[in-house]
C-alpha cells in the first residue's frame, strides 16, 4: 500500500509545475508564459525572459515575475475574490525596475 501511495504521488506532480514551493499543473504553466510573453516582451524591450512563479488561486497561475535585459517586472492576472477570472484573462504590470 506504502509503495503504490508513492508512486502514484510522483505519477501526479510529474505533469506539475514546482517553483518557489509553488505548484500549478505544467499545462497552466505553460498557458500563463504563452499568453503573457509577447506583453512582456513589449513591456521590457527584450526577447530573452526568464518568467517565476509568484503566486496562484486554485490551480492558475495569478503572478509571475518576469526577467530581462537587466530589467524585472511583475505581472499579475485579474481574480475576483481571489478566484481567478476565466474572462479577460489579461495580463497587468503591476511593477517594473
Amino acid at each position: 500500500m506504502k509503495r503504490w501511495l508513492s508512486v502514484s504521488f510522483l505519477w501526479l506532480c510529474a505533469s506539475c509545475y514546482h517553483q518557489n514551493g509553488i505548484r500549478v499543473s505544467e499545462s497552466r504553466w505553460r498557458s500563463a508564459v504563452q499568453s503573457l510573453s509577447a506583453q512582456a516582451e513589449i513591456d521590457l524591450h527584450c526577447e530573452t525572459l526568464d518568467y517565476e512563479l509568484v503566486e496562484r488561486t486554485a490551480k492558475e497561475p495569478t503572478s509571475i515575475a518576469v526577467e530581462g535585459c537587466g530589467q524585472r517586472a511583475l505581472y499579475r492576472r485579474p481574480t475576483r475574490g481571489g478566484v481567478f477570472r476565466k474572462r479577460g484573462r489579461a495580463w497587468t504590470l503591476v511593477t517594473r525596475d
